[in-house]
């Protein structure tokens, strides 16, 4: 056998073992990854603030020797299709965790397992590493359905008996609401037109006070139970709230209509029969 020959032979040897698996010197991307994950994965797992503080950072170490693009080439110098744009994300989640602190782990969990997951595929891809990272696994678990246990007819009975129970508590609490509703109306408001448009005549000074000027004396036109007009030239306009001091009683009131002359004013709260016979007996003793 020829030296070419024998050389020739020894080139192909090479080759497949080339093809077999990456040399040594090819795996830095990979182990960069996987040093990465790591931390990433020890940071999730810290039991405590403190060990939280010493993983950061090892994470902060991990991120700060290369880039995503960087990164990206040299994986897939290795054998692992690599995104680029997921590999920036990866950085970027890993540097939000960086900076947020030990009680808000939880906020990041999914998208740590995501980013986990996402880095053991590719270092299987890469074949320089082995084995399956607790992100995997959880992802794994995570995809299985859950088991859910029959509902048995009890269980239906109960759930049954308890709507049914809401719903009765609910319309009987609607209601009493509604009565007292009701009765707080009819004591409010007087039962007939006719008693609510009677109105007496009644000339009484009386002080008025609105919200944007001083206090003014207004002499009243008459009044009924519910409302009273008064001789008020220039009144404000229509929905203005006011005051009416009427020295036996005070009351509060706004603008229903207004004209040159006259200003028609609705109580918030209508007189009771004894306080408007005290009003009317001070018009009678003017």
């Amino acid at each position: 056998m020829t030296r070419a020959t024998t050389a020739h032979r020894f080139s192909h040897l090479l080759a497949l073992a080339c093809l077999a698996s990456p040399p040594a010197y090819a795996c830095t991307a990979s182990d960069q990854l996987s040093g990465l994950g790591q931390s990433y994965e020890s940071l999730l797992k810290s039991g405590s603030q403190s060990t939280w503080q010493d993983e950061a950072t090892r994470l902060t170490q991990s991120l700060t020797p290369t880039g995503a693009a960087s990164l990206g080439g040299d994986l897939g110098t290795e054998g692992a299709p690599a995104d680029i744009s997921r590999i920036a994300r990866l950085f970027a989640d890993a540097s939000a965790l960086l900076n947020s602190t030990w009680s808000d782990r939880d906020r990041h969990t999914n998208r740590a397992l995501e980013n986990l997951s996402y880095i053991d595929r590719m270092l299987k891809a890469t074949g320089c590493k082995s084995g399956e990272t607790i992100a995997a696994q959880a992802e794994t678990a995570q995809s299985e359905p859950p088991i859910t246990t029959p509902e048995t007819p009890k269980r239906a009975r109960s759930a049954t008996t308890k709507l049914l129970v809401g719903l009765v508590v609910f319309t009987l609490a609607l209601s009493l609401v509604a009565a007292v509703a009701y009765l707080l109306r009819s004591r409010r408001v007087p039962t007939s037109r006719t008693e609510r448009l009677k109105r007496y005549p009644a000339v009484i000074p009386v002080m008025i006070t609105t919200a944007d000027a001083p206090p003014e004396l207004i002499e009243t036109a008459d009044i009924s139970r519910g409302g009273v007009r008064l001789s008020w030239t220039n009144a404000p306009p229509e929905g203005t709230p006011l005051t009416i001091d009427f020295s036996v009683v005070e009351c509060s009131a706004h603008i229903i209509w207004s004209n040159t002359y006259f200003a028609g004013v609705r109580l918030d709260t209508p007189l009771s029969d004894e306080e408007l016979t005290k009003i009317r007996n001070r018009n009678n003793n003017a």
